[in-house]
């Protein structure tokens, strides 16, 4: 299709030689990536180390990458790695990438992508069985604008979806979740480590959205040893950090995890919760890793509070966990995506080695 988006109709990776080396835009006037459209099989997908930009979907789905338009949607198996998508748009779901199909997205940067409807990064489609998985990310500076529709500015799903060791920050939707909705039925919302900051939900302030940071709305979700921090509701300054929806029964919110500045997420708190305490986080930047994260600042209440029982063995970085950030003398998991190493004192090197 010379005229218009790259249809891939057969299983293929897509490889390139890095984020910053290999782009491949859509100029503004078409998507960039569309995958197995009309096929009803279902094939394996796999893009590395390049970015997509500049997509423009129009009233179809996903404006950089499209995994949702074969004639059996789901069929399609989809990873992402070491991909940047970057300001891409749709009048539909899925400003930077639209999936129904189990979905890996690993290392990657979701940015400044726009859609009218559900998922200004990344929209997931797919039902309570099918998985999918966001790690080692950063999702930024994405948007959903619709009223009513417009959901999930970072990321959003009816899948059964895994999030851990991953950053979702200044993201904003008009309607519900400004960091990130789940509106599965019958799957689950896990965050694991985690750090949702200045996302806004509401964003045109007419009351029709809740949920700054996160909206839950289905029945089982788990929040581990995660940080919210300045996620708001509405063009004000209403701290709204998550909510979610009155049937969330198996809610686990869990045990260590943070709000900052004050609890709005109406759970009841966890063993090593920590409540209306700043997070002491540093502004999004380069921190080490392939991509932008919140450095949490000494003393921060993140550093050492979480629970080991899930603590990953890395942070977004790659950094090992846990590590001992305080120097208390005992490594304990941090909260949220990064894990602060241990710092030693000047004075140690004060008068030289022998």
């Amino acid at each position: 299709n010379v005229n218009g988006d790259l249809d891939l109709t057969t299983g293929m990776a897509v490889y390139g030689a890095g984020r910053d080396s290999t782009r491949v835009f859509g100029n503004g006037a078409e998507r960039v990536f569309d995958l197995d459209p009309g096929n009803t099989l279902g094939h394996t997908y796999a893009f590395k180390d390049l970015s997509v930009r500049n997509g423009v979907a129009g009233f179809t789905f996903g404006g950089g990458i499209n995994a949702s338009s074969g004639a059996t949607p789901g069929n399609e198996h989809l990873a992402v790695q070491r991909v940047e998508l970057s300001n891409n748009s749709t009048q539909l779901s899925g400003g930077g990438l639209r999936a129904n199909g189990p979905t890996v997205v690993i290392d990657s940067v979701i940015s400044g992508n726009t859609a009218a409807s559900d998922g200004g990064g990344l929209s997931f489609g797919g039902d309570a069985n099918t998985r999918v998985d966001v790690a080692f990310s950063t999702i930024n500076g994405n948007s959903s604008t619709s009223g009513f529709s417009g959901g999930g500015g970072g990321i959003a799903s009816t899948s059964n979806t895994f999030i851990y060791n991953s950053t979702v920050s200044g993201n904003q939707a008009r309607f519900n979740g400004g960091g990130v909705l789940s509106t599965t039925a019958s799957g689950r919302i896990n965050l694991i480590n985690v750090t949702l900051a200045h996302n806004r939900a509401d964003s045109d302030g007419n009351a029709a959205g809740v949920g700054g940071g996160l909206r839950m709305e289905g029945n089982f979700g788990l929040v581990q040893n995660s940080a919210f921090a300045g996620n708001l509701v509405g063009n004000g300054s209403t701290v709204d950090d998550c909510s979610k929806s009155a049937s969330l029964t198996n809610i686990n919110l869990a045990s260590n995890h943070l709000e900052a500045p004050s609890s709005s997420c109406g759970f009841s708190s966890g063993s090593g919760d920590v409540l209306g305490v700043p997070a002491g986080l540093a502004a999004l930047a380069d921190n080490g890793g392939g991509t932008r994260t919140h450095l949490p600042q000494a003393g921060s209440p993140l550093i050492d509070s979480g629970s080991d029982l899930l603590c990953l063995g890395s942070d977004q970085r790659g950094i090992a966990r846990p590590q001992d950030g305080d120097n208390s003398g005992t490594a304990q998991c941090d909260k949220g995506a990064v894990e602060v190493e241990l710092s030693i004192p000047d004075s140690v090197f004060a008068n030289g080695f022998e």
